[in-house]
């Protein structure tokens, strides 16, 4: 039942992925051929909500204007080599049953590299803590780290630059801009990098607006940071 469970998650993000559409994220494409750099917007689900909680399940989209393949998207369930606590399953619904025959952390480290190395990086408050977990559990698992500096574009710190004493969850927001698909699961990694970058298309938008006299893409580039040590 469990087995059946982990292919059930798959699915649904198979599915997630094939409605993937470069039509639907004009501006996020525009964004990454401005930078000359891809996108890589992701999202992790974890054992717990501390920095050093084993990954359970891993999501990622990438947009890059230079690749052949514009868009595409990664999943992944992932064996955190520790128990998943219930509080944590109740919250994502992933079991260790559903983990036993998944890649651990080492499968996923070198793509980490690549992507931070390379890539800008976004996803929904990927800067203060999906970043540091993968940092925790590249050291616990005999790794290096991570690059001395990532550049970072985080979704929720650009929402919130503009509405500091607002709401700053992905589905508040998502349902402050209209985001479309709002039914889909909360808490299944693919689907919540889904709704951001659709937050991030809006933003862009909406940044003409801000920022008058700038183009959207330089109020954007204009959030963006560096974060050196994790």
């Amino acid at each position: 039942m469990q087995t059946e469970f982990a292919t059930r998650r798959s699915e649904q993000a198979a599915r997630m992925a094939k409605k993937l559409n470069i039509n639907d994220f004009k501006r996020v494409f525009n964004f990454s051929r401005h930078l000359d750099k891809p996108l890589f917007f992701f999202d992790l689900e974890t054992c717990g909500f501390q920095r050093h909680s084993g990954i359970v399940e891993f999501a990622a989209i990438i947009v890059d204007a230079k690749n052949s393949q514009p868009i595409r998207a990664l999943h992944t369930l992932v064996n955190p080599q520790q128990d998943i606590p219930f509080v944590a399953e109740r919250v994502h619904h992933i079991s260790n049953n559903m983990v036993i025959h998944a890649p651990h952390y080492g499968k996923l480290h070198t793509m980490f590299q690549n992507y931070f190395k390379n890539a800008i990086i976004s996803g929904f408050n990927t800067r203060k803590y999906d970043v540091p977990v993968i940092y925790r559990n590249a050291i616990n698992n005999g790794y290096d780290g991570l690059p001395e500096t990532i550049q970072f574009c985080d979704v929720r710190d650009i929402w919130m630059s503009r509405h500091a004493d607002g709401k700053g969850k992905l589905f508040d927001i998502g349902k402050i801009l209209s985001i479309p698909d709002m039914e889909v699961p909360a808490h299944h990694a693919l689907s919540d990098v889904y709704i951001a970058i659709q937050i991030m298309e809006v933003m862009i938008r909406d940044l003409e607006i801000w920022a008058p006299g700038k183009s959207s893409l330089e109020s954007v580039v204009g959030q963006c940071s560096l974060f050196g040590d994790l």
